[in-house]
């Protein structure tokens, strides 16, 4: 979604995945602040604790982020992943 600030976007995306959840069980998610990490590393590694996974480091390289995340046993057995970015324009 993409429109003027302060006119329930993100609140109505957060109602859809509440939505989704509630639906079944065989979905993942992950909320994450683009103001609050502002790096593509630091949003990797949000993303990847957010869909249940622990990053080794937490200054790990982006690419090896992505590695683990796509060998990560919780994450491949769901039907469903979904990501929400607030603010992604202030990725660096």
């Amino acid at each position: 979604m993409h429109g003027p600030p302060d006119r329930g976007k993100t609140n109505a995306a957060q109602l859809l995945v509440r939505r989704l959840k509630q639906a079944t069980d065989h979905i993942r998610t992950a909320h994450i602040d683009c103001l609050d990490k502002n790096t593509y590393t630091s949003v990797l590694t949000e993303l990847f604790e957010g869909l249940g996974g622990t990053a080794k480091l937490p200054n790990s390289a982006g690419y090896e982020l992505i590695d683990e995340l796509r060998s990560n046993q919780s994450v491949t057995r769901v039907s469903l992943v979904v990501i929400l970015l607030t603010q992604p324009t202030q990725i660096l």
